[in-house]
């Protein structure tokens, strides 16, 4: 019997998941709300702002669509070298810059899945100008979708074998599968109230692919607010300013500006200062952390931010959706899907908790001696570089988040002579101090 899969939602997720599923099924339709001939399609509203893909998940997109990231450097996007190439400021200090193999690609969203769409091809229909309005199946099995035409307003039944959820933060699957009598879980909220403000620079010819990229974290503790300063495609500069609750960078030229200089340390406004804006600035409100937990529902998978929303800063989101569709792959199970979700989600929470306007449930005594352990890992990483490499292998995914308790870990985090948080310096070179002397200096 010739078997059906539906995919809701024509994203980064979307699209990796209806690749994976042509592949073990007969059919496969995915339904997307917008048109793809919209550069910045209405329904992924962050698309305007900085977006990475993490080695991890660059080596599941070329898993799953060979030749992908080859395309996309050859349209423009940057690959940089992690940590190399970019030069990060976190609560603890500054990373040190040493040759490592763990590298992020960096453009803009239409960049990406423009290419992602041409690679994959025709593999499966596409309804484009459709609404998903709710699911069909009873409390034993999820059986098909509803759309809805969005010119006509006329709504027709999808039947499916296996009905995957990829609509993003805005996901209405647990309201559809409580209709159905699905029995749900509960799900958990971690709200900083993120921010953003993003504008696009050309920076002087004489900086282009010669200064890293700058990644200054916010320090919940101290200094809730943060940016980024990422080379895209056509030789410019995408500029992230974010902030937690209280914290919101402005849109405004003047704010925008101010803003960048009273960041942790000045690295980005000294950037900003030398570059050309091109394009206003735009504002984005993130939605907050959000876990949920649908359980085993025969005929039904959610993935990507339909079922773990993840605190953006942290660049997790399109990787997670990678390795969300390989786990699709491998077994359709919502419980391999939630297992790939585990680390983002414990990375993000663990640091956004921090702030004390974030909303968020109470933590555990566990969950104090994690947090200690964290800062006295994130201090000796700064000062060394074995610590910094196995710290990025777990914040890239590349390694479980369990191998930063490993013995020799443990140990050597114990018995760092790093005790204690300082400002120092960035980790830039003489040339590279020589094309922006002022990014030496100190707040």
């Amino acid at each position: 019997m010739a078997t059906q899969g539906i995919v809701l939602g024509g994203g980064v997720a979307g699209q990796l998941a209806a690749a994976v599923l042509a592949r073990r099924m007969d059919a496969v339709t995915m339904v997307e709300r917008d048109r793809y001939e919209e550069a910045n399609r209405k329904g992924v509203p962050q698309a305007r702002h900085a977006h990475l893909l993490l080695a991890r998940g660059a080596m599941a997109v070329d898993e799953i669509v060979p030749g992908t990231i080859r395309a996309l450097v050859a349209a423009g996007a940057k690959k940089v070298m992690m940590p190399g190439d970019i030069i990060t400021f976190t609560p603890h200090g500054w990373l040190p810059r040493f040759d490592n193999e763990l590298f992020l690609i960096s453009c803009q969203r239409a960049l990406f899945e423009s290419v992602l769409r041409a690679r994959i091809g025709d593999g499966f229909e596409v309804l484009q100008g459709c609404d998903a309005v709710g699911l069909v199946g009873d409390s034993g099995r999820v059986s098909g979708v509803r759309v809805r035409d969005r010119d006509t307003g006329s709504v027709r039944q999808l039947d499916a074998d296996l009905v995957v959820d990829a609509t993003g933060a805005g996901s209405k699957a647990p309201r559809w599968l409580a209709e159905l009598g699905v029995v749900q879980q509960d799900e958990v909220v971690v709200d900083a109230g993120i921010r953003y403000a993003t504008r696009i620079f050309q920076p002087p010819a004489e900086l282009v692919d010669a200064f890293p990229a700058v990644c200054v974290q916010p320090d919940p503790g101290a200094a809730p607010h943060g940016g980024v300063v990422l080379p895209i495609e056509g030789g410019r500069w995408i500029v992230s300013l974010t902030g937690l609750r209280g914290h919101e960078p402005p849109t405004d030229e003047a704010g925008f500006a101010r803003f960048a200089d009273g960041l942790r340390h000045r690295l980005v406004a000294d950037l900003i200062a030398t570059a050309r804006p091109e394009g206003p600035i735009r504002g984005y409100a993130a939605p907050p952390n959000r876990l949920r937990r649908f359980g085993e529902v025969p005929g039904f998978v959610a993935i990507g931010d339909a079922v773990c929303t993840v605190n953006p800063l942290y660049g997790h989101g399109m990787t997670v959706a990678a390795l969300s569709a390989l786990a699709l792959r491998e077994h359709g199970r919502q419980q391999d899907i939630d297992k790939v979700n585990a680390d983002a989600w414990a990375l993000a929470i663990g640091q956004d908790v921090r702030h004390g306007e974030t909303i968020a449930p109470a933590q555990s005594p566990l969950d104090r001696v994690r947090t200690a352990y964290a800062d006295r890992l994130g201090m000796a990483a700064t000062v060394d570089q074995k610590l910094a490499a196995t710290l990025l292998d777990a914040y890239t995914l590349m390694s479980p988040l369990s191998s930063l308790l490993r013995p020799r870990t443990v140990v050597d985090v114990l018995f760092s002579r790093r005790t204690h948080r300082a400002d120092n310096r960035p980790p830039i070179s003489r040339q590279e101090a020589a094309l922006v002397p002022a990014a030496q200096g100190e707040r």
